[in-house]
């Protein structure tokens, strides 16, 4: 039986939304700067995050204490589910932490046809940005249960400005996975 999950403050998910959106542009907004053997990293980035907001919108939390979901930020909303049609969210979850996170047997195998070994990147990404979308659109809506200043606002109206216009992606947060990319970049 799980663990009853804390409800985090207003102020907590206010301190938050900084990170939602940094998930966001990593699935919406466009990398250019990497190399044709760093495509694999890049895949790898996509389905990482795209596993990441997967739990987020389905509100599938591990730790009570600690993991942020959706339906912290708006009152009265439900977890998304059926996310993937007919293929359940779970599966899909599944499939991105055993192909990608996780060393099983599962992941790789020398006799699996190519088929197999191609990361559904795009089909399991689309779902996550129409959500994120619609995310980003009720937080300048502010439809979110709790007020933000005008300076969150205005990075959320960025964000949407970058996604629509295909600005690539930067971090601003000092995400080290992004600086060692550009470090291995440039030499």
């Amino acid at each position: 039986m799980k663990r009853p999950r804390n409800i985090p403050s207003d102020t907590s998910l206010k301190g938050s939304l900084e990170h939602i959106r940094y998930e966001f542009g990593a699935i919406l907004l466009p990398i250019t700067d990497y190399t044709e053997n760093l495509r694999e990293v890049v895949e790898f980035w996509h389905l990482s995050h795209t596993r990441l907001l997967l739990d987020f919108f389905t509100c599938k939390w591990i730790s009570p204490i600690n993991d942020l979901i959706y339906t912290d930020y708006f009152a009265g909303r439900q977890p998304i589910v059926g996310l993937y049609g007919n293929q359940p969210d779970q599966e899909v979850k599944n499939f991105i932490s055993q192909k990608l996170l996780h060393l099983t047997m599962l992941r790789f195998g020398k006799n699996s046809p190519p088929s197999e070994k191609l990361w559904p990147t795009a089909q399991y990404m689309q779902p996550i940005k129409e959500q994120s979308l619609l995310f980003i659109e009720d937080v300048i809506q502010m439809k979110l249960k709790f007020a933000i200043d005008n300076a969150e606002l205005a990075e959320w109206k960025e964000l949407k400005r970058r996604v629509t216009n295909q600005i690539p992606f930067s971090s601003n947060s000092g995400n080290v996975a992004i600086s060692a990319m550009r470090s291995y970049i440039s030499h």
